[in-house]
């Protein structure tokens, strides 16, 4: 086991760090599961739109540290932020393509009169 604080290594059984004195509790319980969405993020950046998914890709990216840290409510807000950026990516990806094609569609209608 390591110390969440200092992160030096600590013995079996001790309850305080002997370098920080921080107290740890081993029957707490692991910290829930939190979604990052860094491959849906990355996806966007590719296919998409490039600045939403940066931005997802930064978010994303600030999850696990948080969760390592024991930040869990900041790791659930940039999993949140993540989500929404990657989301508005892809929206706005598939507006573009919609709006491209069917202008496409009506020129080819419009020649063809």
């Amino acid at each position: 086991m390591y110390c969440t604080q200092c992160g030096d290594a600590l013995a079996t059984g001790v309850r305080n760090c002997p370098s920080c004195g921080n107290f740890t509790d081993y029957n707490q319980p692991p910290p829930p599961p939190v979604k990052t969405y860094l491959v849906q993020s990355i996806l966007v950046t590719f296919f998409c739109c490039q600045i939403f998914g940066i931005v997802g890709i930064v978010y994303a990216a600030q999850v696990n540290p948080k969760l390592q840290a024991g930040d869990v409510p900041g790791a659930q807000e940039s999993s949140r932020k993540a989500k929404n950026w990657t989301l508005a990516g892809f929206l706005t990806g598939l507006s573009i393509f919609v709006l491209y094609f069917g202008f496409v569609f009506l020129a080819i209608i419009a020649d063809s009169a």
